[in-house]
């Protein structure tokens, strides 16, 4: 199961994903909050005992798994194929420490292989993938504290507002621009060893909520919900027209 987790309790994932840098803070006057998780109060009563405090504030990493049913015409299996992505976070709560506001980066993403190929993301498609913000929440709940971010909209070569527009229904559609600038349409994506290019415009709206684990991490699942269209590819066995749908919901 995925997690959002305090930086702090990364080093190797920092280690690697160096190249990415993690959002500058939003601007607050607030100073550092410390908050006991394991409190009765209900208003998270200010703390130093420096024992299960659960500090916002500061550095974290949201690893999340997204699981689709991807059904192929003609053949009769359906297919699972899990996809996983790091996102780097940067929290900053408002001084009740209820709200927080956390602006994201998107660092690495990988999918499991289906019929034998594996989908890369190239460089250009992540760093293409603008940071985004979120109003996060932290309340009492039966067993201990809920957390509950916003919905967000994540956009893939497609300029849209899926609550007052219609998906695409042509590639030539002035909203489909060349978003990883490759001089294609939509982002480019490589399946297998190179094997073959997919191009692609994609909207998803996700919203994730967990429960306060410790300190340090946060764990949960989130919905999803999004179209997509296949723009062209080098090799139309990577172009099938498959029917693609999540089947459960992602894990953070």
């Amino acid at each position: 199961m995925g997690i959002l987790r305090k930086i702090l309790v990364l080093p190797i994932v920092m280690f690697v994903y160096a190249a990415c840098t993690t959002p500058e803070a939003p601007k607050t006057d607030i100073p550092e909050q410390h908050y006991d998780i394991q409190s009765q109060d209900t208003n998270l009563s200010e703390t130093f005992s420096g024992k299960g405090d659960f500090i916002p504030d500061g550095q974290w990493a949201s690893i999340r798994v997204t699981a689709q049913c991807i059904v192929i015409p003609g053949v009769k299996k359906a297919f699972e194929m899990l996809h996983y992505s790091l996102n780097l976070g940067q929290m900053k709560a408002d001084k009740s420490g209820k709200k927080i506001t956390v602006q994201y980066k998107t660092c690495f993403m990988t999918d499991t292989p289906m019929l034998g190929l594996a989908t890369t993301y190239p460089e250009p498609v992540v760093k293409s993938i603008n940071p985004w913000s979120v109003t996060a929440f932290i309340e009492r709940g039966t067993d201990g504290f809920i957390y509950q971010e916003s919905p967000r909209i994540e956009r893939w070569g497609v300029k849209i507002d899926p609550f007052k527009e219609d998906f695409p229904t042509s590639k030539d559609d002035k909203r489909i621009w060349d978003q990883d600038k490759d001089k294609k349409p939509g982002v480019t994506l490589i399946m297998g060893n190179n094997f073959c290019k997919l191009y692609l415009a994609q909207y998803t709206l996700r919203q994730f909520g967990g429960k306060v684990k410790n300190s340090a991490e946060i764990e949960g699942t989130g919905i999803s919900f999004g179209e997509k269209m296949i723009l062209g590819a080098t090799n139309s066995f990577c172009a099938p027209k498959n029917k693609v749908f999540p089947y459960r919901d992602d894990t953070y």
